[in-house]
């Protein structure tokens, strides 16, 4: 406080350059956190420096609180660390652990593009939001496999 007091005296640090120090240091402590996660691999790969433009394009809340969840990897079992193998196992077939690459690979064989689904990435998980109707695709694809196959959505 003495040092701060100081350099206000003296015409150093202002309230704004403090601020602008604050933001800069929680910028940088996010994307640190970011990098370390073991939640969601994909999310840094996506994650952009500004607000996600999906965001800003007037969509209702349903559209974008599901390109989020999916961002953020909630629609994927694979990063939830804290539970068993057996409870991470793909709600479309149930014999693999749910992930990304399971699903484009195996499950869902990834067609979209033409080309494959590692150069796909950026795109549904983007920060445009483009993927959206493969998101949605991908809800309905697993509400009928739980309807048919029972509660956990596993097919019988």
């Amino acid at each position: 406080m003495e040092e701060l007091e100081r350099r206000r005296e003296e015409g150093g640090w202002g309230y704004e350059e403090i601020e602008k120090r604050e933001r800069q240091r929680q910028k940088e402590e996010r994307w640190e956190r970011i990098m370390g996660s073991n939640y969601n691999r994909w999310y840094k790969i996506v994650k952009g420096e500004e607000i996600p433009g999906y965001l800003k394009k007037g969509w209702g809340e349903s559209r974008w609180k599901k390109v989020a969840r999916f961002r953020l990897g909630n629609e994927v079992k694979e990063g939830r660390y804290w539970e068993g193998e057996e409870k991470k196992r793909c709600r479309l077939c149930g014999m693999e652990k749910e992930s990304w690459e399971h699903i484009w690979e195996e499950c869902r064989r990834w067609k979209a593009g033409g080309g494959s689904w590692q150069g796909a990435v950026s795109w549904v998980l983007g920060q445009e939001g483009e993927g959206e109707g493969w998101m949605r695709e991908l809800e309905e694809e697993r509400s009928r496999w739980c309807k048919e196959g029972g509660e956990d959505g596993v097919m019988v």
